[in-house]
């Protein structure tokens, strides 16, 4: 460890002065540990910091990361912390003299506790021996690792309160880094906190893995000189200007040169009325602090933590790098390697989906794709989908029926499939198809493609409006893809969860309190505040636009547009809507566009301006005849009805209403509440009733609270009065308790499921005592029946 108090960090922290984990006051006479150093200008710093100690007493914990430029007092701050805390807490920390070894930090961090491993199940057991080994620690998954020594700190916390502090963490590799993170990100249930230091330098490494990041900065003026009078009062006042001139309000730099003041002062018997103020530099020895610089000189900062190495810049082109990957895949099918040629190009499709390619690119790639024989199916039809899902639209849609059909089983086909289902207008299938992947992920304990499947199931749910299911997916494809390093996957999952948020008028809370964790971060499903969800969408709207990420920029998009349409604002939800579908906007998607028609006509409609979405309708009409795409087709049907004037509108809604929408149910409730609209504008008030009931039925069931509204509000406008929705449970729990208890309810244990979510066991009793008396059950079982009942169908 560097700075001071390196002695302090490596105790063991053995004590019995106190039998709870509380904070003492630095004044205080208890317990056997070293009191804390005191600080000066670090007022703030540390009351943000206690915070996070203080979650110790209620047996809860979290993780913080100090940041900031040499000297600036990130050891200092870290053993002033330690200073506060109670005996009965147990200090683990990472020795300063790590020999590089992979994984030696977490032999050298779990050391005092590695006899609480006979708790953990025989593989985690084996995995933390292997790490110990290093001819055997360089090659283990860090995943799987992380969750074994997660659980052995939350054994070892069960019975005393943990403080883990890791100095340096610049120093870990990256493999060691996004462990530390793993485990980190999961100490909100148990009586465990992270303690770390970083340079400023590197901080969005710690950012990036969604760690909480204190900064300390420079002293300012009367802080500064603060702190050179207790380190050297009664300096003369020039030499006392010329420290704190030289220092710059470096702390370690104003420390050393006071000291260093004083020293020259008693040396030399220099006198007060010295002539410090101006002229050369005086003879004392003092060397000249160095400046620490930046990694990045210019001062550049990233346009957000996640857009990090591997990302695409916003406004970059797809094109020339599709064209090379063309022409490479072109080489290799001459030499008969087609199956090369078919990732090469899959690799082609992916910059021209992600990136604003032109749609001549994806025709090329689309042509040679056709062109290949005897390839992976499922990958080529993801390929054709994402770069011609119109002229491909039929082979597409009429292959995946066959594989949702006769599947497969393999747990790559399936998300492939769902890829190219979301991509080809039916997102019920990619439902199916990403549900069936994901278990066998989870049982793989590969996070990385897990969080693929996740981001896949979580914005085909969106798109449906299954609104827990989206909600409970896109949480954890947002933890996991942020781990796993998939910052284009992170703003997918960020987008479903505004579009979930907009749709269900639900929304998390924003941190208010560093260390705060993000599950207690999460408002429970039920209510929200339309502001949050406002701040959610655009903040995932900037962060697209930064990664370059169209499609979570589209689907960011659309929840801005429902939010505005929420709130009656139909001129500002047309007016995103019409960005959705302008082939000039950064927020136009061509393969994504089709999902939000039925919002661009019922906009224009509300706005009475329907002729600015016509022109939209015939070109997507004009698609529509080529593709089979179940969105665009849904789309097309009901804008055609919806802009119609009122003598041809009334086939077009039982043309719309005949369609079949049974595992669509969000879809046929808008047409129902269209339909209903138009009835009771022409005052068929009685007819009107029917499908306006209908439509509010189904937006209760699905949580579309806005648009249920919408609908209760016609039905009183029609003379029937509606009574106000009663939740269902679901709706009680936030997204990791929905997924916790429907695992219960499948009957898997608490080791299970947290196996199967990358949490500690004692992590998922935690929430199921929360859970059991939220619901009013008092068993597992009663757990299951209730789910089971309360389940939406369609």
């Amino acid at each position: 460890m560097s700075g001071n108090g390196s002695d302090l960090l490596r105790g063991s922290g053995h004590g019995t002065a106190a039998r709870q984990p509380v904070r003492r006051a630095p004044s205080g006479t208890g317990g056997g540990r070293k009191a804390a150093p005191e600080l000066v200008g670090r007022d703030r710093q540390v009351a943000d910091a206690t915070a996070l100690l203080d979650r110790l007493r209620a047996g809860r914990g979290g993780a913080l990361v100090v940041s900031g430029t040499p000297g600036t007092g990130k050891s200092a701050l870290l053993e002033h912390l330690c200073g506060l805390l109670d005996t009965e807490v147990r200090v683990l920390a990472v020795p300063g003299d790590d020999d590089g070894t992979a994984y030696a930090w977490l032999h050298q961090l779990l050391r005092p506790v590695r006899t609480f491993r006979h708790r953990l199940p025989p593989a985690q057991q084996t995995l933390l021996a292997r790490a110990a080994d290093p001819s055997e620690a360089a090659g283990l998954d860090p995943f799987p690792l992380a969750l074994a020594a997660l659980n052995l700190l939350a054994e070892a916390a069960a019975r005393r309160p943990l403080v883990m502090v890791v100095d340096d963490l610049d120093r870990l590799d990256h493999a060691g880094f996004t462990a530390l993170g793993f485990v980190a990100r999961r100490l909100a249930s148990e009586p465990v906190v992270l303690l770390g230091a970083m340079a400023e330098s590197s901080r969005h490494r710690g950012e990036a893995l969604g760690l909480p990041v204190l900064t300390l900065d420079r002293l300012d003026g009367p802080d500064a000189t603060r702190l050179v009078d207790l380190r050297a009062p009664g300096l003369p006042s020039g030499l006392r200007e010329h420290v704190l001139t030289e220092a710059e309000g470096n702390p370690r730099a104003l420390d050393r040169l006071a000291r260093e003041a004083q020293r020259a002062i008693l040396r030399r018997g220099l006198h007060s009325t010295w002539p410090y103020s101006a002229g050369p530099e005086p003879a004392t020895g003092f060397p000249r602090e160095p400046k620490s610089r930046s990694s990045n000189p210019a001062g550049a900062r990233l346009p957000h933590p996640q857009a990090g190495a591997g990302t695409v810049p916003a406004g970059a082109s797809g094109d020339d790098d599709a064209a090379a990957l063309v022409a490479l895949a072109r080489r290799m099918a001459d030499a008969g390697e087609n199956d090369l040629a078919l990732r090469v190009l899959s690799s082609a499709a992916v910059r021209v989906f992600w990136i604003e390619g032109s749609p001549d690119a994806g025709q090329r790639i689309a042509a040679l794709c056709t062109a290949l024989s005897g390839v992976h199916e499922p990958r080529l039809l993801a390929v054709l989908a994402a770069t011609s899902p119109v002229n491909h639209g039929a082979l597409v849609a009429d292959r995946l029926r066959h594989w949702a059909d006769h599947p497969g089983g393999d747990r790559d086909c399936d998300l492939l499939l769902a890829s190219a289902a979301l991509m080809s207008g039916a997102p019920e299938l990619a439902a199916s198809f990403s549900a069936t992947a994901v278990p066998t992920l989870r049982l793989k304990g590969n996070p990385g493609p897990l969080a693929r499947a996740l981001t896949l199931q979580a914005m085909s749910a969106a798109l449906r409006c299954d609104l827990p299911t989206a909600a409970m997916t896109a949480a954890e494809a947002v933890r996991l893809s942020q781990e796993t390093g998939q910052p284009l996957l992170y703003a997918s999952a960020r987008a479903a969860q505004a579009l979930a948020a907009a749709l269900g008028g639900r929304a998390e809370r924003t941190r208010t309190a560093i260390g705060e964790p993000e599950e207690e971060a999460t408002a429970a499903a039920v209510g929200g505040s339309a502001a949050e969800a406002q701040a959610r969408a655009e903040e995932t709207a900037d962060l697209a636009a930064a990664l370059g990420a169209r499609p979570a920029l589209a689907a960011a998009t659309a929840a801005l547009a429902h939010l505005a349409a929420a709130r009656h604002d139909t001129a500002a939800a047309l007016g995103h809507l019409l960005r959705l579908h302008g082939p000039a906007s950064a927020a136009f998607h061509p393969v994504l566009s089709p999902y939000w028609l039925i919002d661009l006509a019922d906009a224009a409609l509300l706005a009475h301006r329907g002729d600015e979405a016509l022109s939209v309708m015939d070109r997507m009409a004009r698609d529509a005849a080529v593709t089979p795409s179940r969105a665009l087709h849904i789309g097309v049907r009901f804008a055609r009805a919806v802009l119609a004037d009122d003598a041809d509108a009334e086939p077009l809604f039982a043309d719309a209403l005949a369609a079949d929408l049974t595992r669509l149910p969000f879809a046929r409730a808008r047409t129902q509440l269209a339909h209903g609209e138009w009835l009771r504008r022409r005052r068929r008030d009685a007819q009107a009733r029917t499908p306006l009931r209908a439509a509010r039925d189904a937006f209760d069931a699905l949580g579309a609270r806005s648009l249920a509204d919408r609908a209760r509000g016609e039905l009183r406008a029609s003379g029937e009065a509606s009574a106000e929705h009663t939740p269902n449970v679901r709706e009680l729990l936030n997204p990791q308790e929905l997924q916790i208890a429907l695992m219960v309810a499948e009957g898997l244990t608490n080791r299970e499921i947290g196996e199967r979510l990358y949490l500690s066991h004692r992590t998922v009793s935690g929430h199921l005592h929360r859970i059991f008396p939220r619901l009013g059950v008092a068993s597992r079982a009663a757990l299951g029946r209730l789910l089971r009942a309360s389940e939406v169908t369609g």
